[in-house]
């Protein structure tokens, strides 16, 4: 293990053998800025959290996930006294034999995973934490080997920021601070360590904090694509990164308010392609790529104004907009409608549909009954097993031929 690595898991074991662990790292990093603890909250009362795995161990064979922060944890107080003592365990004595012991491990196919119950088993490390267990790794683990087919051992995950919040805001006015952090630098020195010298297998992130500090260091995306479907909805944004020519390349997933893995399969082939993987999902043939190193990107919104109309006459075919968030292309903003509506004023009761855009990738493709329209012109339809669904969006559909 050379130095970034090294140092960055030693930094962190020497602060959680220390008997005031927030201490230690204040003294590397200073006091927190003035509003930080009330806006992030939890980071007063909860230890931090900068990355899970066997870091000091080989994890060559694993894969690495790149988070913003570790988020809310909102337990109940029989849960929250395993916190900290956990963590503080996990980072001065755990070793790769105590993570293989996590649920996620043991899913040899894609499961349903509840969301208010604690299925995970006693003997997960993670069960005591929370009272749906290790839930969020675990739909992790199934997102990342039973829908993008990724053939790895370990979850690992490195952390933008390691405090727990209840906010996070992207940090905002905190966000020079972050930055300035010696941790900080730390985390980027492991991260590039990892990434040049292979000892990790694949490397995502899931948020878009981390393109912060690869700009910072003064690397630049390979690649940032935005994929859209028929109906120009944006499916997802990725960015490709690799800090030289033979390192691992790092695969940015970004689309707003999603901290997930895609489940879309032409963004899961654009993951693969990027890893240097084959592309292994049948995908929507007129999902459209938007090339964003080329493509001019210009903002407009949604409701028309003079600023809006004046924009509009600068905008060519193809070119790339945003509304409310969504990529499209200016084609797409035209049309988008009509992709839908003649069929709309056709179809009836007991005419066939195919799904051609859902959350569960496994959904698209597969041929429903429609039944009616609502008054907010959703969908009421009927699916093979004879399950009826209601309030599904027109674009998920078309007609089938």
């Amino acid at each position: 293990m050379s130095s970034g690595l090294k140092n960055y898991v030693d930094f962190w074991k020497e602060v959680y053998e220390s008997p005031f662990p927030m201490n230690a790292v204040r003294e590397v990093d200073g006091e927190f800025p003035p509003g930080m603890v009330e806006e992030m909250r939890q980071m007063a009362t909860l230890y931090p959290e900068p990355y899970y795995g066997p870091f000091h161990e080989d994890i060559k064979n694993d894969l690495l996930l790149l988070l913003m922060n570790p988020g809310e944890v909102n337990e109940p107080r029989e849960y929250l006294d395993h916190w900290n003592p956990h963590i503080q365990q996990r980072y001065t004595s755990w070793n790769r034999a105590d993570y293989f012991n996590e649920c996620g491990q043991f899913d040899k196919e894609w499961i349903s995973i509840p969301e208010n119950k604690n299925i995970c088993s006693p003997d997960c490390p993670l069960h005591v934490l929370s009272k749906v267990g290790c839930r969020w790794r675990r739909v992790r683990y199934r997102e990342a080997k039973h829908v993008i087919g990724l053939q790895f051992e370990l979850l690992n995950t490195m952390e933008f920021i390691p405090y727990h919040s209840k906010r996070y805001n992207e940090l905002g006015k905190f966000s020079e601070w972050v930055m300035s952090r010696k941790t900080t630098h730390m985390s980027y020195e492991a991260l590039y360590d990892i990434a040049v010298n292979h000892r990790t297998k694949y490397i995502i992130g899931i948020n878009s904090a981390w393109l912060d500090i690869f700009n910072s260091y003064g690397h630049r995306p390979l690649e940032d694509i935005s994929i859209l479907d028929s109906t120009g909805n944006l499916k997802g944004r990725l960015v490709k990164y690799q800090f030289t020519n033979n390192s691992l390349p790092i695969v940015m997933h970004l689309i707003s308010r999603t901290v997930r893995l895609p489940l879309y399969p032409r963004v899961i082939n654009e993951i693969l392609r990027m890893l240097g993987l084959p592309q292994a999902k049948e995908q929507a043939p007129d999902d459209q790529i938007i090339d964003r190193l080329s493509s001019q990107t210009i903002l407009v919104k949604r409701k028309a104004s003079s600023s809006t109309e004046e924009k509009k006459k600068f905008l060519k075919q193809n070119d790339l907009v945003r509304i409310n968030n969504e990529d499209l292309m200016i084609s797409d903003v035209q049309e988008r409608k009509s992709n839908y509506t003649e069929w709309m004023k056709t179809i009836k009761a007991g005419d066939k549909l195919e799904i051609i855009k859902s959350n569960n990738s496994k959904e698209i493709g597969k041929e429903v009954i429609f039944i009616k329209f609502k008054e907010n012109n959703n969908i009421v339809f009927m699916k093979s097993n004879g399950k009826t669904e209601y309030n599904a969006k027109p674009d998920c559909f078309k007609p089938k031929m």
